[in-house]
């Protein structure tokens, strides 16, 4: 059984923008937190030292404000890079749209939440964002699309079985391209069966896919991911538990000009789609795959192991 089985983080979704008050740990260029600040936990000391780390999103802002689909709002700071933002910064941005049975997207209710309860068990002082309309949009940048990769996050589910089946989007770094839709990137996001996906793009109008096995996603349950790719497989991680994997025969093609998106998807006119409902936190992206014993032993971090 995962360790993650024992820590279930109940949601309450609020059709406003809420602010609340925590201020995250900003690290220098060491991994050391700046002077009068709180050290890092050892889960954020454990990931800014893990190597090719290219950006890690905390997501753990205590104030803010959500711009539109046209309009920045504040920023998602980058632990990676120089002060006080890092080298790839996003921008916190919020959307409200009726739900779309025919493309399978769930309504967009324009919440975005800072400061909300944190998804590490041993140090409740992190904190996380809660989405549901809400997302990160983090300007395209050609390392942050590596033709190898990892992306690991922690999500919180925020929907139940009332809600219509839907795809719910946790990290995109996707685009579509030629007359047939050719699909570039990579995306993952639980899906209408509700079980968590993971696919790339290898440059035809259908991607690769790699879908967890049963059971499925846990309403109201925290959930460790890591979806990785080194080259040949496509790999898909709950909890540090392989629960799917692919090797699609033909070369990933990574994406090579639309942003970066952390809790929805863009659309081929460059809108948000397919929002994600529930908690966000500690996102980071390497330009290589992981192992399962690094994606374990980050597991364990949270733990305090």
């Amino acid at each position: 059984m995962s360790i993650w089985m024992y820590f279930a983080v109940p949601l309450t979704v609020l059709p406003i923008v809420m602010l609340l008050g925590f201020v995250g740990c900003k690290l220098d260029s060491e991994g050391q937190a700046p002077p009068g600040e709180p050290p890092p936990d050892p889960y954020h000391t454990l990931i800014e030292t893990t190597s090719d780390l290219v950006a890690y999103w905390p997501l753990g802002e205590s104030t803010g404000t959500a711009g539109t689909a046209g309009s920045a709002g504040s920023t998602a700071h980058d632990a990676v890079g120089p002060a006080p933002d890092g080298s790839h910064a996003g921008v916190y941005k919020a959307w409200t749209a009726p739900p779309d049975p025919v493309l399978q997207s769930d309504a967009a209710g324009g919440l975005l939440m800072f400061g909300q309860p944190g998804l590490i068990p041993n140090d409740p002082s992190r904190k996380s964002i809660t989405v549901n309309g809400g997302y990160v949009e983090v300007p395209f940048a050609g390392v942050l699309n590596s033709p190898q990769f990892t992306v690991e996050l922690i999500v919180g589910t925020g929907w139940d079985d009332t809600a219509i089946d839907a795809y719910r989007l946790v990290f995109a770094s996707r685009e579509e391209v030629g007359p047939n839709v050719n699909i570039r990137g990579v995306t993952l996001f639980a899906n209408p069966t509700n079980h968590w996906e993971a696919r790339i793009g290898i440059d035809t109008p259908t991607a690769a896919a790699a879908v967890a096995d049963d059971p499925p996603i846990l309403f109201g349950t925290t959930d460790f991911l890591a979806v990785t790719y080194d080259g040949m497989t496509l790999s898909l991680y709950v909890n540090g538990d392989l629960r799917g994997s692919v090797e699609p025969g033909t070369p990933y093609v990574p994406n090579s000009s639309r942003p970066l998106y952390i809790g929805a998807r863009e659309d081929p006119a460059g809108a948000p789609i397919y929002p994600f409902a529930g908690s966000l936190q500690e996102v980071a992206y390497y330009s290589r795959a992981l192992d399962q014993d690094e994606i374990l032993k980050h597991i364990k971090a949270t733990q305090g192991e």
